[in-house]
């Protein structure tokens, strides 16, 4: 049976899909600040696919399997719920206290000898994104607010009040002059301390500081650890993670966010040498504090029944790219475009910025100032499209339009030095040829 989910509150009409979440416009750092760059646009498929076996000799009572959906929590990616096939049923949707979106199904009863299978099926769109963070447009903590307070305090693997983190967060931070600094500081020292080892199991902050070793999770919980020891809102994010574009995995992945004033969340993946800066190839299913639910790519308990070891529990993600106008959406489909076209011009634009600056300034300027209003104007189509699908297809043609002026500009100027050089080459020569002829005559 094929289960098409129409979550009336949750999960919003949008296209040929379902659209899962908000996606929120982080505060600005100004009207004219390019928060971040879109370098890179993924169209494509995600299939995640669960499997829960009862291999033992018993049965099982009173499961309950929850599944975490990826959402648009972020503007780095925009992921379409396309079906959820199963034979549990329809499940129930959930949101816990962090916005987090969850598939439940209650009171199963799984035979001895019978399997559980869930496949999620999400059509996406992801850019991979770098973040330009200016330290004197960073505002204040606001100590009092609810998001401060929240993600500033120890939970579980996170132990941010212990005195052996405190003291390493106040070596590594806090002479530190700016967030920006403390964080960076914060993120050599974990690249740096940790070795890579998967773990079995969830061995938190507290133990990778000691022990110098750890997977994903105790790189981010350290990071994060760290962050929060040292004065600074942080998260965890968990979900899937990929080196290539088409790619089958049966791991999760996890890596962690801070908090600034004026900019909102930044990612980094200490494990993937990312630092406020994510790739195209993350997709998010959790962040922040889950309510009574282990980050985990899925859960499965149950009050009666054999014992855990005795199961076999797996799940496996796939990711392949798809044509852009697969998305039969034309908004994202023109915003797909445009980070494609913005990331052609950007290095011409480049090397006309380093060839021409010195002959031809104010048109070297003009064409910095285009291609900076066409990454303005890609940015609001981003952050614009879910609430104004219209206006985000317009802001990405017109941010297309900007970028190809910039791109003439470029090329224009980058003649126009050329032959100058070559001019002066060719005139270089024929004087040293008049020259050497003419000290020939007199000799």
């Amino acid at each position: 049976m094929i289960v098409t989910l129409i979550l009336i509150g949750i999960v919003a009409s949008h296209s040929q899909g379902y659209l899962l979440f908000s996606s929120v416009r982080s505060p600005s750092a100004g009207p004219s600040a390019v928060d971040f760059e879109a370098k890179e646009a993924l169209t494509g498929n995600l299939i995640h696919t669960i499997r829960i076996n009862n291999s033992a000799s018993g049965r099982i009572t009173g499961a309950n399997l929850l599944l975490p959906l990826i959402g648009n929590v972020t503007a780095r990616h925009y992921v379409l719920l396309t079906n959820i096939s199963s034979l549990l049923g329809t499940p129930e949707i959930i949101k816990d206290n962090s916005g987090n979106a969850y598939a439940v199904w209650k009171n199963l009863a799984v035979e001895r000898g019978q399997s559980i299978t869930v496949e999620v099926d999400y059509r996406l769109l992801s850019f991979t994104a770098t973040y330009q963070l200016n330290s004197s447009l960073v505002g204040d903590y606001d100590r009092n607010s609810q998001l401060y307070n929240e993600y500033i305090q120890p939970e579980e693997f996170i132990q941010s009040n212990d005195s052996e983190i405190i003291l390493k967060a106040g070596e590594i931070a806090n002479e530190q002059n700016t967030t920006l600094k403390k964080v960076s500081r914060i993120y050599q020292f974990v690249i740096s301390h940790m070795h890579y080892e998967a773990q079995d199991y969830e061995r938190g902050a507290l133990w990778a500081l000691e022990n110098g070793t750890g997977d994903c999770s105790e790189y981010s919980y350290l990071f994060v650890a760290l962050c929060r020891a040292s004065g600074i809102p942080a998260r965890i994010q968990t979900g899937f993670a990929f080196h290539h574009d088409i790619e089958t995995t049966e791991d999760g992945h996890m890596w962690a966010e801070y908090y600034l004033e004026n900019y909102g969340w930044i990612p980094v993946d200490a494990t993937w040498r990312q630092l406020n800066a994510i790739d195209k190839r993350h997709f998010t299913q959790i962040r922040g504090k889950p309510d009574d639910m282990p980050y985990s790519n899925f859960f499965f308990n149950y009050t009666s029944g054999p014992s855990e070891d005795e199961l076999e529990e797996s799940h496996m993600v796939t990711l392949e790219p798809l044509p852009v106008n697969a998305l039969n959406d034309t908004a994202l489909e023109a915003i797909a475009r445009s980070v494609r076209k913005i990331a052609q011009v950007r290095p011409i634009v480049s090397l006309a910025e380093t060839t021409t600056s010195l002959i031809l300034h104010s048109d070297t300027e003009e064409m910095k100032q285009m291609f900076h209003e066409s990454q303005q104007q890609l940015q609001d189509a981003i952050l614009d499209w879910q609430e104004h699908p219209q206006e985000a297809q317009t802001e990405a043609t017109t941010a297309t339009q900007t970028a190809d002026n910039a791109l003439k500009k470029a090329w224009t100027a980058i003649a126009y030095t050329l032959s100058i050089v070559i001019l002066v080459m060719v005139s270089t020569m024929l004087i040293m040829i008049v020259l050497s002829k003419r000290h020939k005559r007199i000799t």
